[in-house]
């Protein structure tokens, strides 16, 4: 209607009152216009009573066939069946829905034609409803369930005892309906075979796949205990790929435009990677660079358990800060302690900034995904774009700047900077400390002009730094 937005072809809703009225007088208007005009021309036919009984016999048959018009509404379900397929994620209740879909459309069919079979028997005096008992003490339930009893059979190729064709009328209509229905019969039948073929294609691709890895595993005679542990590992991840698909694995995104799929990729990595306090400011001032960042610079990794992140001592040819999306790992250092790195927590934020040796080992101890930067692309990235605001420049020098500072032994890859030291005062007050607030807060501690005021900026940070403890520090 004219009331009613639409989406347009970028994906996103049209709410223009004009661009709305144009497309709708393009489309639907004469539709709806033509079904207004017969509602009306009903309601002022009931209330002429000036009319002699011939012609409101005449004109209700007229009427009766005009009500079918109404039937055209249902050329708009198309289109609302298409929408609720849109928000179904899972492809076997997509194909589910299909199943359905054609079921409900044999069941319209043999209705509308049930009621077509039904008034063709009204007309006259020697019809097929005279020649069954319905036409004594009949009601309309019986009626009706008759005429959809006869429909559904002839749907099905086979007749129904006790309704036969009488007139030439009926004659003429049965022909017509063979024809219709054997249409119908094999739309339903190759429907219902794409379907199942479908579902039979997702079955067999897992079998597949197993089959091809122990032909490849027996093939180059890997022992029996590796083979069993690569088969069943590659096992539960075709099962968690039907839980939860990559972006690779879905090859219409690559007809995607970049501008959506840049969008898509920031609301899916911005919540994570916000767990960092500086990457949670820069996405909140400068939503467009991180934008770029994310489409670009930012992926998925996912992980078994035993599966090494890194190693001790590695200096990674290509550097990456990774973020636990979910899943626990172990990290263990130099001196051999451990730690257990959880959701929302951040490992090798080094990498960004400087160049980077790992300080101990990450290890997955359960199934794990991890959003994965890539330091070179990062840093690519954000030198293309002015951001005085929050310039990374400023947080790179003071990460470095602290990281020097640091003694050797408390060097590690889940380090935290700035710090969180048992002096936050003193810390803050410091010039660095205000530059890290500035840079992570936007405020800049103003020395003691202001005790005041400094007082809520240090109360600020302690809970951030808290805050931050619980997320992503140490």
């Amino acid at each position: 209607s004219f009331l009613t937005g639409f989406i347009g072809p970028d994906g996103g809703m049209v709410m223009d009152e004009r661009k709305i009225a144009r497309r709708y007088m393009k489309s639907w208007f004469a539709f709806d216009a033509v079904l207004v005009i017969v509602d009306w021309l009903d309601c002022f036919s009931d209330r002429d009573g000036s009319r002699s009984a011939a012609q409101v016999s005449k004109a209700a048959r007229v009427m009766r066939m005009l009500r079918l018009t109404r039937l055209l509404r249902l050329l708009r379900m198309r289109k609302v069946a298409s929408l609720l397929s849109e928000r179904i994620r899972s492809e076997k209740l997509v194909l589910f829905a299909d199943v359905m879909k054609i079921v409900i459309l044999v069941l319209g069919f043999a209705h509308v034609v049930a009621c077509l079979w039904y008034g063709l028997g009204q007309l006259g005096s020697d019809t097929w409803i005279h020649h069954t008992r319905l036409d004594v003490g009949g009601d309309l339930g019986e009626w009706y369930s008759l005429s959809f009893h006869w429909s559904l059979a002839q749907v099905s190729g086979r007749g129904i005892d006790g309704v036969q064709v009488y007139t030439s009328e009926e004659r003429a209509f049965s022909i017509v309906f063979a024809f219709m229905a054997f249409a119908v019969e094999t739309a339903v039948v190759s429907s219902f075979t794409s379907t199942l073929t479908r579902l039979h294609i997702l079955a067999s691709t897992f079998e597949k796949q197993v089959s091809m890895l122990r032909r490849y595993l027996a093939e180059n005679d890997i022992s029996t205990d590796l083979s069993l542990r690569v088969q069943r590992n590659a096992q539960h991840r075709l099962r968690e790929q039907q839980h939860m698909l990559d972006e690779s694995s879905v090859k219409i995104l690559e007809l995607v435009s970049a501008h959506l799929r840049a969008e898509m990729r920031f609301e899916l990595y911005s919540p994570v990677l916000s767990a960092h306090p500086f990457l949670k400011r820069f996405c909140d001032v400068h939503r467009e660079v991180m934008t770029k960042v994310c489409h670009c610079a930012v992926s998925t990794k996912d992980l078994s358990p035993s599966d090494i992140v890194f190693t001790k001592g590695e200096i990674p040819p290509e550097p990456h800060m990774f973020f636990v999306q979910s899943g626990t790992l172990n990290y263990e250092r130099e001196e051999g302690r451990h730690e257990v790195v959880c959701k929302t927590r951040w490992v090798s934020e080094a990498n960004l900034w400087t160049t980077w040796m790992h300080r101990g080992m990450l290890q997955a101890t359960t199934d794990c995904r991890l959003l994965v930067i890539n330091a070179r692309i990062f840093q690519d990235n954000l030198g293309q774009f002015y951001t005085p605001e929050v310039n990374p420049k400023d947080y790179a020098k003071l990460f470095v700047d602290a990281l020097n500072e640091m003694a050797q032994e408390m060097l590690t890859d889940l380090m935290r900077i700035p710090p969180s030291g048992e002096d936050l005062e003193t810390c803050i007050r410091s010039a660095s400390g205000s530059n890290w607030s500035k840079l992570l807060f936007g405020d800049e501690v103003p020395g003691n002009r202001n005790s005041g005021r400094n007082s809520n900026l240090i109360d600020k940070v302690k809970g951030s730094l808290k805050r931050s403890r619980t997320v992503g520090g140490m």
